[in-house]
């Protein structure tokens, strides 16, 4: 959906990019005609930050009146998890919310994506799963995006038993493909 983001990941170069974002209105055609082609079982918003997009619960409001059947997914690096984003993602009924963690070490996952990063994706991760249970909801679900590569390989096998911990129905491990200046 977007290029732009607020954080500056070190094995990412996306935020770099200044490209113009396709209007909603290109965004719903592109979901139509897709449709159309056939076997759509996903909607997956992604970015840069796709929570930055102004539209994005239009965009998510769109896919459930009009494909009721499809699953939706938006991906974030968590930093604009608030109570009152959260509130919205609940109320609107996301499916899943793919969540960037690198690492559970705070050391290692603020070092790739900023200071304090996975201490507030904590904290939002909490309030989710103690709003579900309030209202007696499964959605939306967790996943983990991850990046693997040399600063996270060591982490990954106790990634286990933090997505466990959190309540996370999936974990999704992504080798590293260098488009920034990381080495």
């Amino acid at each position: 959906l977007t290029t732009r983001c607020n954080l500056k990941c070190k094995m990412c170069g996306v935020w770099m990019a200044n490209e113009e974002e396709l209007e909603t209105y290109y965004v719903k055609k592109l979901i139509d005609d897709t449709y159309k082609i056939g076997n759509l079982q996903e909607v997956y918003f992604t970015g840069g930050e796709a929570l930055l997009r102004p539209d994005i619960f239009n965009l998510v409001k769109y896919v459930k009146d009009f494909y009721p059947n499809l699953r939706i997914t938006i991906n974030t690096n968590g930093s604009f998890l608030t109570r009152k984003m959260i509130d919205k993602l609940i109320d609107i009924g996301l499916e899943t919310l793919g969540i960037s963690i690198d690492s559970p070490m705070p050391e290692v996952h603020n070092a790739l994506r900023g200071e304090g990063v996975l201490e507030r994706i904590i904290e939002a991760i909490d309030y989710i799963n103690a709003e579900k249970k309030r209202r007696n909801t499964q959605h939306p679900l967790l996943d983990t995006c991850s990046v693997l590569m040399e600063q996270t390989l060591d982490t990954m096998h106790d990634m286990l038993d933090f997505c466990l911990k959190y309540k996370f129905s999936g974990i999704h491990i992504q080798p590293y493909v260098c488009n920034s200046d990381l080495r």
